[in-house]
């Protein structure tokens, strides 16, 4: 016999080595290093609330705003900045340095390098229905 509380997750962060968008495989930095990403699990409750501030946030523009229109990129920038904000660490090369991990830059990575927020996206999807 299941309980459902028994599948819920447990992981509070999850640990991503970035692939390679064409061949997948593992990219690694100029010192022969793994590029990895942490992040918070979409179980913890910052993601949680990181989501809940930015839904909040476009509701706060939509009835304040009667022209405003939640088109692509509003959604886009939505998702960048929930994933900004989920993301705890990382040993990444970008633009040849190998930056600090801030809510900012990875809000900037994020936007700017599309696959790799795709990648991230699947991470977190996946996360969600593994144990």
């Amino acid at each position: 016999m299941s309980d459902l509380i028994k599948l819920k997750p447990s992981k509070d962060n999850i640990f991503y080595t970035v692939h390679h968008p064409v061949d997948d495989t593992l990219l690694l930095n100029d010192d022969g290093s793994l590029m990895t990403i942490e992040l918070l699990s979409p179980h913890s409750d910052q993601f949680k609330h990181n989501q809940l501030k930015q839904l909040a946030k476009q509701v706060e523009l939509a009835a304040s705003t009667p022209e405003y229109d939640l088109d692509v990129e509003a959604i886009t920038a939505a998702s960048c900045e929930v994933l900004a904000e989920a993301t705890v660490s990382w040993t990444i090369t970008f633009d040849g340095e190998k930056p600090d991990c801030t809510s900012h830059k990875a809000h900037e990575i994020y936007s700017e390098i599309h696959w790799l927020r795709y990648q991230i996206e699947a991470v977190i999807a996946h996360s969600m229905v593994s144990l």
